[in-house]
């Protein structure tokens, strides 16, 4: 109560002119008695300060974790962005005199980070700074009132791809090995090798180093992680149950770049006991069929041919009856399922890519593959969120449940035959 009835706008000032910022910038976020004696680094003399109020009463031969105060700080740096710790520290660290004359406090200690060398065995410290909000600290006074969460300062490690625990001390994958090159990011998958490798976000080629965003058009398009499928492979995937409804029953917005040098075979399906929904090539050509309960309706592009065995973006919206396919942001086709259901019954929240994947009726486990796919496929993204690639990939629309015959990659010869 005293800091912030007292000295708040004294110390706010002070920062103000270590930094050579607005007070606006300032933010104080968390203030609260001192629990913790490991942050402290004593790395200066203690002058004498008969002119300074202290906030302990007796003399300090060491920390008073009991009567001491820390304060949680941020500065802004732009409309947008923040001082990193270290500049703030620097900051404060080289006009401590001055700060201390002008809020007359004694600042005991600028926290250091609390990251040792080589604390984690493999990975990286991150010093961390959290906020509890079940432990709410109000401060009111009779002119002003402050309320703040207590904050925890801890250090966390981040592990390296293919290793846990605490201090990231136990291999728990493929991953750990380092099978891939440097420029690659190794992501560990149920396949026998147990691992792929793929190029860092925004990038792509043999060597990572083409810059995705640079290019324009499809013929320079460079695949980032591209799987394969063989005319008898598909990719199993199924719709979280919480966004199913949004995401496939009522509209559907699907993105992918496909392969191939073969007329016909189906892309993407899902299907339920009528109601059915696929994204095809036939004839060379790109063709959606759908059926809400009342009929088929198709939309074919037929001003572009993709079975020539380049790279082709296809996008495909449907919102309700209504459904429109792009091929390579400029061909453009749109039409209607009969009648006014807009809605997709499906009975299952099951996706398949690469082929119309069936369960037998009476024969559990044997599935019935058709209309398989040929050529490669890449970048698949339903509702402009990439699908996983590997059975722990992170999605908020759709969980992997199988790989069935996929590779890892485009090889042409094999695959553009």
């Amino acid at each position: 109560e005293s800091f912030i009835l007292s000295h708040r706008k004294g110390f706010i000032r002070s920062v103000r002119n270590s930094m050579g910022c607005k007070i606006k910038d300032i933010i104080i976020i968390s203030v609260q008695k001192s629990t913790d004696d490991i942050n402290l680094i004593h790395h200066r003399f203690r002058r004498d300060l008969s002119n300074v109020t202290h906030l302990l009463e007796s003399p300090r031969h060491r920390r008073g974790t009991i009567n001491d105060l820390d304060v949680l700080f941020t500065v802004r740096k732009g409309p947008t962005a923040f001082y990193t710790a270290y500049e703030i520290r620097k900051a404060i660290d080289d006009n401590l005199e001055e700060i201390e004359d002008a809020t007359k406090l004694q600042i005991d200690e600028v926290v250091k980070s609390k990251c040792l060398p080589n604390f984690c065995t493999h990975g990286e410290c991150e010093d961390k700074l959290v906020l509890d909000p079940k432990i709410v600290n109000p401060i009111s006074t009779d002119v002003t009132s402050f309320v703040s969460a207590r904050h925890i300062h801890k250090m966390e490690c981040n592990c390296k791809e293919g290793y846990g625990g605490d201090k990231c001390q136990h291999a728990v994958n493929e991953c750990s090995k380092a099978p891939c090159p440097n420029y690659k990011n190794c992501v560990p998958d149920s396949s026998d090798q147990g691992y792929h490798c793929i190029c860092p976000e925004g990038f792509a080629g043999p060597k990572c180093d083409r810059d995705i965003s640079k290019c324009n058009d499809e013929t320079c398009y460079t695949p980032r992680n591209p799987v394969s499928f063989s005319g008898k492979s598909y990719a199993h995937y199924r719709i979280e149950k919480e966004i199913a409804k949004k995401n496939l029953e009522d509209q559907l917005m699907l993105s992918l770049r496909i392969r191939t040098v073969q007329p016909t075979g189906n892309i993407m399906y899902s299907s339920g006991k009528v109601d059915y929904n696929i994204l095809e090539i036939v004839n060379g050509v790109i063709q959606y069929r759908f059926d809400l309960g009342s009929g088929e309706g198709m939309v074919s592009v037929t001003s572009i041919f993709v079975s020539d065995g380049l790279w082709h973006e296809v996008r495909l919206e449907r919102e309700g009856n209504s459904a429109r396919v792009i091929v390579d942001n400029k061909h453009v086709a749109s039409g209607n399922a009969p009648g006014v259901n807009g809605v997709l019954n499906l009975q299952s929240d099951d996706i398949y890519f690469g082929a119309e994947v069936k369960q037998h009726p009476t024969v559990l486990g044997f599935e019935d593959i058709q209309r398989g796919y040929m050529g490669c496929m890449d970048d698949i993204k339903l509702s402009k969120i990439p699908v996983p690639l590997h059975m722990n990939g992170a999605s908020s629309v759709a969980s992997l449940r199988r790989f069935a015959n996929v590779e890892f990659s485009c090889d042409a010869s094999a695959i553009l035959v």
